[in-house]
């Protein structure tokens, strides 16, 4: 369609200088593929007021783009072809309306390798304008392949996913996706409650029915929490949402409420980071942590806890955060949580301490200008110094933060007034995954050497995209942390986004090194200091073979011809040039 009749947050827009970024036209698929009915089922209502909520993307996102402007009936103007499926709901209700979840993913993998959209187009294989959505992680041990099956698992390979992170192919199981978006997981919906009752924003219908409850101390002793625990947990809940239903002054400088016992965590860096969050405890009087332990949390799955004990703590770390001027996000089980949504929606300034943690379309919101990010080791080293740090912030400081969060929630926040989740899914997925080249404010698109030994793994992506991947611009900016020079060589490290490569996770290289196809330095993508770098010439031929058997899965197969001339001056220097290489040997 005609840029002038795009809605308006699909037009070109300014980025600071790079290239605009283009909304898509989506077309919506139906029928047998159209999970939405599955509201109806029993248990449906029960899983949404429970904690697994916040991976239920599937049913915001649905919710956002069905009644979206980006909507199109006609195939030809269609960018992306929208399949509406509820994979984490599917799984948790289980038998409903006499199917059950392997039978509603066989019929999902019927009904999508005979659409008529799913084909072939613009040189791509068939699916990879497909978009779909899912921030389930590990649902009783299984992973979204599995959980997907063995038909619909294997079909959906060279689609675009929306996941709970930027997955690269390297996670065989959960990276489902030729190129994986990070979008939100859902945030807490009584933060959202909590601030309309402080009148935060216009009113309208209340999340869940909107009326917040504390249960009595029985509930949590039933989950397995001694007396002491169960008392501190109430006490502190119930003074939360006292304040947080009187409105006024926010009680306390930090918060966070967790498990930080390093047995109720799979790895590190989470176990050591979380026992350094617990000497916060009784740091001041104006801190509040909260441990939750894991044989709590763990009672995540509908109706496996008595009292509705989780229920209530859900309820409580949201009347926290809206009580709290900061909340501390900590790396845990991996660096990604819900907390950090649920921090933006209360209007709490995060307090990143994850270094990979990216956050949801970061090209579109400046999440530098939202959160305190703190480099794990330096927290490590001095966790008490943080409160110093915070303190020392002017209340003008704070308050810049307050309104950069508020005037980016709606970018991140399913549920708030006239969110725009939906449409920074479609215009990240358009601009990092649809476009030949990726044109955004923080990733560039690059062709590596395919002789570099660095990046010889990438080979395999190569079956589900082409040569062109994916490199984070610029490092993340620390609030509190080391300054330095920074090791561009390292890589998987880098937050990202987007990730359409397995090295999706590293930075633009800004020396004579060639990455790119001749782009001067500085332009983001990659060149050489002298403005013409090493030329990559690839050459891909397609060919799509489809399998017999019951998978009948397809695979685009590439025969790429790298043709590389060198017109550097180090190439003109091979002295020079064979000691850059020798070395990069050595780092690989």
């Amino acid at each position: 369609p005609k840029s002038s009749s795009l809605p308006s947050y699909m037009k070109k827009r300014g980025t600071g200088g790079s290239a605009a970024m283009v909304g898509p036209a989506l077309m919506w698929l139906g029928g047998s593929l159209d999970f939405g009915w599955m509201a109806r089922c029993p248990r449906f209502a029960e899983l949404r007021a429970s904690p697994t909520n916040e991976r239920l993307a599937e049913v915001e996102m649905r919710s956002l783009l069905v009644s979206s402007d980006a909507r199109t009936r006609d195939p030809t103007l269609a960018t992306l072809f929208y399949v509406p499926l509820w994979e984490v709901v599917s799984f948790r209700v289980g038998r409903c309306e006499n199917t059950t979840h392997r039978d509603r993913m066989r019929a999902a993998w019927s009904a999508l390798r005979v659409s008529p959209y799913w084909k072939p187009r613009r040189g791509r294989p068939a699916g990879a304008d497909h978009l779909l959505a899912s921030t389930g992680c590990v649902e009783d041990n299984l992973k979204l392949s599995q959980r997907l099956g063995n038909l619909l698992g294997p079909l959906l390979i060279p689609t675009i996913f929306g996941r709970d992170r930027a997955y690269s192919p390297y996670y065989k199981y959960s990276g489902i996706g030729r190129c994986t978006v990070e979008i939100p997981y859902v945030s807490n919906p009584h933060a959202t409650a909590l601030r309309r009752a402080r009148g935060a924003y216009p009113a309208g219908d209340e999340p869940f029915g909107g009326a917040l409850s504390l249960s009595e101390t029985d509930d949590y002793r039933a989950a397995g929490l001694s007396d002491e625990q169960a008392a501190e947990v109430v006490l502190a809940a119930g003074a939360a949402l006292d304040a947080a239903r009187a409105g006024g002054r926010r009680r306390w400088l930090l918060s966070f409420q967790g498990s930080m016992h390093k047995d109720d965590l799979c790895c590190q860096p989470g176990k050591d980071i979380r026992r350094a969050v617990a000497r916060l405890a009784r740091a001041g009087r104006d801190v509040s942590i909260i441990d939750v332990p894991r044989n709590l949390s763990r009672a995540r799955r509908v109706g496996s806890y008595d009292g509705g004990a989780w229920a209530r703590l859900y309820e409580a770390q949201a009347a926290l955060m809206v009580q709290s001027n900061y909340c501390l996000i900590p790396y845990g089980d991996t660096e990604v949580t819900s907390r950090l949504y649920t921090a933006i929606a209360a209007g709490c300034v995060p307090v990143v301490i994850a270094n990979r943690l990216s956050g949801a379309f970061a090209s579109i919101v400046p999440y530098a200008d939202l959160w305190l990010k703190v480099d794990q080791a330096t927290f490590l080293a001095k966790p008490k110094e943080l409160l110093g740090r915070l303190r020392a912030i002017s209340a003008a400081g704070l308050l810049e933060r307050q309104r950069a969060l508020h005037a980016h929630v709606a970018d991140v926040v399913y549920d708030w007034p006239d969110s725009r989740v939906a449409a920074n899914f479609l215009r990240t997925a358009a601009a990092g995954c649809e476009a030949t080249r990726v044109d955004m404010p923080r990733l560039a698109s690059v062709t590596y050497r395919q002789d570099d030994r660095r990046y010889a793994d990438d080979r395999r992506s190569a079956s589900l995209w082409s040569a062109e991947c994916t490199c984070v611009r610029e490092p993340p900016t620390l609030w509190w942390g080391p300054s330095g020079e920074i090791d561009r060589r390292r890589r998987g490290v880098w937050p990202t986004e987007v990730c359409r490569c397995n090295h999706c996770s590293t930075l633009c290289e800004v020396d004579n090194k060639t990455i790119g196809e001749g782009h001067p330095a500085g332009d983001g993508r990659g060149g050489g200091a002298d403005g013409m770098a090493r030329s990559i010439i690839l050459r891909a031929e397609h060919t799509e073979h489809r399998g017999d058997g019951a998978g009948a899965r397809s695979r685009l197969h590439h025969r790429v011809t790298v043709i590389a001339s060198a017109v550097t001056s180090d190439a003109r220097r091979p002295g020079r040039a064979r000691t850059r290489r020798k070395g990069e040997g050595a780092a690989a």
